[in-house]
């Protein structure tokens, strides 16, 4: 519920968050075409893809219960983690998947990949935990699965493991393959194995399309890494009071004390991972450190132990112990929930028939004719408005011709005269060149709304004509301008993509959150001696074997 209801009031008809539009595209073109030509992340297309053609889903409602399914799973896999490892009993795991499924809605909110690879990881965690040979073997499995969906945090996940595994050698005195560290370096290496693989058999396929897919992206690519480093800057301090840090932090501290093996040594080594990336982002410019900390799931495994040990300690006077651990839940919950308040689509169902018209209308333009979305917005910076029109753009018009879109950023005028256009600020300038730069010289079609395109002046420029066409969940017809003639009314092309209803998602997210524990459970059982544990991890499972029989079968 603490994923949906959001979605539900709101009347949410696509998923959170700005990343929901490139996951649109990348899954459309690598159903299309091949999932090589969507880059480095091949595991989550064809976990998305399966999930959606499996339960008989559109694509939207299917990614953004996806999303909700994963975050809920992050939860189980929690539990999986600590069972019989950390104080409190039943209640006592139970908050752990209850404080870590909420702390999941930081990274609900798009963040598709890294879900996966954190509900995998911490299954792959729990699995080593148990000491067994079945144990690595499915850690392998799992690493290499979550891998394939982020292949990035699968070498931030094995830096963590290998600390972990470092420290255990240290004080464990057995140091053979029987020990922690010998199964971790196993389980690490065997799924690094599968990665490799999948990754590999990438190469065979398209060369991915060569587009910036984020503002960090562009800013990167253009060398703005003062601007960059100073964006990441302002996002952490906007975001780190959803964290609550000042509850989460001493009683993570309490919860160290209160776990103990191998659980306690990898929930230690990513802690400190998470707190030592941190200022390595801001140096470095290299990753979002607000990333981290939104995928630095050992806080809040260890808060909620810390919790646990708060509740024994006053549970003598019941009215104290109850008082004490909700209050503690309140502090820890409130921030999460707020922060969910702030999230929201970044496509509305306008920009979606908007961008779907302009499709159709490629549809009767020659091949690798270059389609030139104009952004524009001469009261504020248009980088992400820039980015998120592309991405939306891509997803909406055929799968075909998502390699011709291209999005110019500035004054039609300048586009007609083949000048960037210059407002003496350097991200804007440096963007509007680019974008230029980026478009083939010949003909083109140039498509604005005045969803995207925010100066009055251009939408009514006479070198434009006014095109009309349905558009799915609108009660009146999408409108585009176009420099393409003889608007008309054109037909709906196959497999158009359309809004959900609000309970369509959550409906997709039970469906998704079944399938996945239910492909899962098998091998979950096999892994683990312990009911509870396989129960949490069986969703983890699920999104391992999906992901690698998927790619294989690609």
């Amino acid at each position: 519920m603490v994923f949906a209801c959001r979605g539900l009031i709101e009347g949410w008809r696509f998923g959170p968050g700005a990343d929901e539009t490139v996951y649109l595209w990348w899954t459309r073109l690598g159903i299309a075409d091949d999932i090589a030509i969507v880059g480095a992340r091949p595991g989550v297309i064809a976990l998305i893809a399966t999930v959606a053609g499996t339960m008989r889903l559109p694509l939207i409602p299917a990614l953004a219960g996806l999303q909700q399914a994963l975050g809920v799973s992050v939860g189980l896999g929690a539990v999986a983690l600590v069972h019989h490892r950390s104080r409190g009993g039943r209640p006592g795991w139970a908050l752990v998947g209850l404080m870590t499924g909420i702390f999941a809605v930081h990274l609900a909110a798009g963040y598709v990949s890294n879900l996966a690879f954190a509900v995998t990881f911490l299954a792959a965690a729990a699995a080593l935990d148990h000491r067994s040979r079945r144990g690595v073997i499915a850690a392998a499995l799992l690493l290499g699965g979550g891998g394939l969906a982020h292949p990035l945090f699968f070498l931030a996940g094995g830096v963590i493991l290998v600390v972990a595994a470092g420290v255990a050698w240290m004080l464990e005195p057995e140091h053979g393959w029987r020990s922690d560290a010998g199964r971790v370096i196993a389980a690490l290496s065997g799924g690094g194995v599968v990665v490799g693989a999948g990754l590999l058999s990438m190469l065979a396929g398209p060369v991915p399309l060569p587009v910036d897919t984020s503002k960090d992206g562009f800013l990167r690519r253009v060398g703005l890494d003062d601007l960059l480093i100073d964006n990441y800057l302002t996002r952490f301090r906007e975001s780190i009071g959803r964290f609550a840090p000042w509850v989460v932090l001493p009683l993570a501290a309490i919860g160290t004390l209160q776990v103990h093996s191998f659980t306690r040594r990898f929930l230690v080594a990513w802690a400190a991972f998470t707190a030592a990336g941190v200022p390595i982002g801001f140096a470095t410019g290299w990753f979002p450190p607000e990333r981290l900390v939104t995928f630095g799931f050992a806080l809040p495994i260890l808060a909620a132990v810390g919790v646990t040990w708060c509740w024994e300690r006053t549970e003598p006077r019941r009215w104290l112990s109850v008082a004490v651990t909700a209050t503690l839940l309140l502090l820890f919950a409130v921030p999460a929930i707020n922060a969910q308040r702030s999230q929201t689509p970044f496509i509305s169902p306008e920009d979606l028939a908007a961008a779907t018209l302009a499709g159709r209308i490629a549809q009767t333009l020659p091949p690798d004719t270059p389609l030139v979305f104009v952004v524009d917005d001469p009261d504020g910076f248009v980088t992400f408005l820039a980015t998120n029109v592309a991405n939306f753009a891509r997803a909406a018009v055929p799968p075909d011709r998502a390699d011709d879109v291209y999005v110019f950023v500035g004054a039609l005028d300048d586009l007609a005269d083949g000048r960037p256009t210059e407002r003496g600020e350097a991200e804007y300038d440096a963007l509007s060149r680019l974008s230029l730069e980026d478009i083939p010289d010949g003909d083109r079609a140039i498509f604005m709304s005045a969803l995207w395109n925010l100066d009055p002046s251009a939408i009514t420029d006479d070198r434009l004509v006014t095109w009309t066409g349905a558009g799915a969940g609108l009660e009146r017809p999408a409108e585009v301008r176009s420099s393409v003639s003889d608007p008309r009314p054109l037909p709906a092309g196959d497999d158009e993509l359309a809004p959900a209803r609000p309970w369509t998602i959550a409906l997709s997210a039970l469906a998704a959150l079944a399938f996945l524990w239910l492909v899962g459970a098998g091998w979950s059982w096999w892994a683990f001696d312990d009911r509870v544990a396989a129960f949490g991890a069986a969703p983890a499972f699920g999104v391992a074997a999906v992901t690698i029989v998927a790619l294989a079968l690609e």
